[in-house]
Order: structure tokens, then sequence, then C-alpha cells
């Protein structure tokens, strides 16, 4: 969807006089900053920034910022699937997608999301599985996102789909944190904060080769 959008902005960039190669528009989503954030648009709105190579053209000609201005309001009308399309800045481009109208075009062309499946089967998909003597991070979260998108995936094909996130392996990291405890243990930082300081003698006591 969102290189449609591209293909088109650049489309109408280029009949204003910005001759742009495609390949180096970067599109990112927009997260909005500050204290008072505008959740409105998260999700569905998307930054477009045009190269490099397009700055000086935008410093020395004016006509060129309007164009994309003007460029702005004629893609809300040319392409439905656009609700909102501003100038962030001289060389970013804030997109705003229209969620209803993307939802009918995926209706209307629902074949092309439907697939068959031959043989179905049992599968076990495992994520996360984070080591429970360290806190959990962010990269526990990404894998359980991706892990749960695989399991939809395959649920979606038709296959049984058992999600696991196992939590064994016990043994090593509480037989290195009793260890390393009794090196480098406190009892004061252990009262006041219990998992931090838990967590900050696990890894020492990790990278140490032997513990005395």
């Amino acid at each position: 969807m969102i290189s449609l959008i591209k293909r088109e902005i650049l489309s109408q960039l280029r009949k204003n006089g910005l001759n742009l190669n495609g390949s180096k528009l970067k599109v990112c989503p927009w997260i909005p900053k500050g204290e008072n954030i505008e959740t409105d648009g998260i999700g569905n709105t998307f930054l477009l920034e045009l190269p490099n190579e397009a700055d000086p053209l935008l410093e020395q000609n004016a006509k060129i910022n309007r164009n994309i201005i003007k460029t702005a309001q004629n893609l809300t009308s040319v392409i439905e699937k656009i609700e909102n399309f501003q100038l962030e800045s001289n060389n970013i481009l804030r997109i705003k997608v229209n969620f209803d109208a993307i939802v009918q075009n995926v209706l209307s062309a629902k074949s092309l999301f439907e697939c068959d499946v031959d043989s179905k089967q049992k599968i076990i998909v495992e994520f996360s599985s984070p080591n429970i003597a360290k806190p959990f991070h962010v990269g526990n979260l990404r894998s359980t996102i991706i892990g749960n998108s695989i399991a939809n995936i395959l649920k979606f094909k038709g296959h049984t789909v058992i999600r696991m996130n196992y939590l064994g392996d016990w043994g090593t990291q509480f037989g290195i944190l009793s260890l390393a405890f009794d090196s480098f243990g406190d009892e004061k930082k252990l009262q006041s904060q219990p998992l931090n300081h838990l967590f900050e003698i696990y890894v020492q006591g990790n990278r140490r080769k032997s513990i005395t």
C-alpha cells in the first residue's frame, strides 16, 4: 500500500520539476513526540523523506516547495487511500493513510489473501523463553511479537498451532546466582533493590570462569 502511494508521490513530484530516484526515498512510521502526544494517526501515518540530493533544489527554488504543497493537495483527490498529506519540513512529507479505503481494497481482493493447505499439521511455535535470571527486555518482546505472528499465520493456513513459552533450564542460572551471591552479594542491596541486585551479581558471576 505505502509503495503504491510512494510511486504516485514520485510521479506527482516529477511532474512538478523534482526528478528523484525512487529507491532513495525513505519511508518510516510516524511516531509523535512531546508531552501532549497526538494519538490520532498512530499506526496509519507515515513519513516520507526526500533524499539529500533534493536539498539544494528545495533551498534554491521556493517554487518547488510550493509545488510540493500543491502536490499534497492534489494527491488527496488523486489517491482515495490518502486521508491527509502535509509538508512536515522542507524534505519530509507526512502521509496519513485512509484505513477504510484499505479495508475495502483488501475485501475486494480477498481471493489474493486466501490459501490452500495440502496437509494440515500440528506445529509448536516456541518464542520468547526469557532467561529468568535477567529482567525482561525489548529483545524478549521482539521475539514474542515475531513468534506470535508466525503462530497466527500458521493458524490462518489451517494448522493446529501450539504456542510455547519455555521457562525451564533453571539449574544453571540459579547455580550461578547462588555462587555469585556468596562472592558479590550484599544483604542491604538485596533488601532495597532485590531484582536489580540479583541481576547485577548474576552478570558478575556469569563473567567469571570460576567463583571461589
